[in-house]
């Protein structure tokens, strides 16, 4: 008889310790357009908004992920989300990346 070893829980982290924005001025647009979206969306059931989260796009693989700024996403439930796990909801239909002249470079690569 051979026994199947348990699948292994993955950690899939809520942070990477460093700062949420680089400038005053960049989480403020970051949270306006949040902010913005959300009373927008603020009847409609099935669209989420939220950002600055990390996004995994590829089911055990905890390096597989992307932190936008802001996303927004239509035909998932609200509720307050720690990840957004692209496997079990929907692809977002909008991704704002929020740059400034020293971060262009890494935030469009």
């Amino acid at each position: 008889m051979c026994a199947l070893p348990l699948e292994h829980e993955i950690e899939y982290p809520t942070s990477d310790g460093q700062p949420m924005a680089e400038t005053t001025l960049h989480r403020q647009v970051m949270s306006d357009v949040i902010e913005g979206l959300e009373r927008r969306y603020a009847d409609v059931p099935d669209v989420w908004v939220g950002g600055n989260l990390f996004l995994y796009y590829e089911k055990g693989s905890p390096r597989k992920s992307l932190a936008p700024d802001v996303l927004l996403v239509r035909g998932v439930s609200k509720w307050p989300r720690d990840c957004f796990f692209l496997w079990e909801e929907k692809t977002p239909e909008l991704i704002f990346e929020i740059t400034s002249r020293s971060t262009r470079d890494k935030d469009e690569g």
